[in-house]
């Protein structure tokens, strides 16, 4: 037999509730001894039901251990065990806990960073050239802004600003060479169908 902690937040009594079985009585213990309204504050275990308790009337957050964890190393420096948990370099982890010890935050600095090479003029004629020119590729619109603004960019920059302008590359469509035959009969196919024809 295990037992539940529970604590009045406003009055920070506590006090202990047996429980046979957490999994299917955790439930029935919530809706007995709290009152509807109540803030739940509970770990991700599925015991809790997130979709039950919010419509029983319950505010329900959850904490996940996991980042407490990383936290708690966080701060006490161990930055492998940050770096392995959240899937980067340990020079990364570093590199923010002395930006944070330093500046007293993680953000990066103004400024920082390699300066770009276009202007937004510069980016503007790129996407308005690109878009009147459709079939010209990153080094065609290279050589098309340098004969324009006399800067010189290397083509992955061109690309760069496309994308930044949701422009991307288009891939023609390969499609099997018809004869004139099946041509002719796919034509008239599309004449019988077309919308609005009977």
């Amino acid at each position: 037999m295990e037992s539940v902690l529970i604590k009045e937040r406003d009055s920070g009594k506590l006090f202990l509730v047996a429980v046979h079985n957490r999994t299917q009585t955790l439930m029935e213990i919530i809706t007995e001894w709290i009152e509807p309204g109540t803030t739940i504050i509970a770990d991700c275990w599925k015991g809790y039901n997130h979709d039950v308790l919010t419509t029983e009337g319950f505010n329900h957050l959850t904490f996940n251990h996991s980042l407490i964890q990383i936290r708690a190393d966080w701060n006490r420096g161990k930055h492998n065990g940050v770096a392995d948990a959240v899937g980067v370099a340990r020079s990364v982890v570093e590199r923010l806990w002395n930006r944070l010890q330093e500046t007293g935050n993680v953000r990066r600095r103004p400024g920082a960073g390699w300066p770009r090479a276009t202007t937004s003029t510069d980016d503007r004629y790129i996407q308005l050239t690109a878009r009147r020119n459709r079939t010209e590729n990153a080094t065609q619109l290279q050589r098309q802004l340098l004969l324009a603004t006399g800067r010189r960019v290397s083509s992955q920059t061109v690309r760069n600003r496309l994308h930044e302008g949701g422009i991307y590359a288009r891939r023609p469509m390969v499609c099997i060479p018809l004869t004139p035959r099946p041509r002719a009969a796919r034509r008239r196919w599309a004449a019988e169908h077309r919308l609005g024809a009977t």
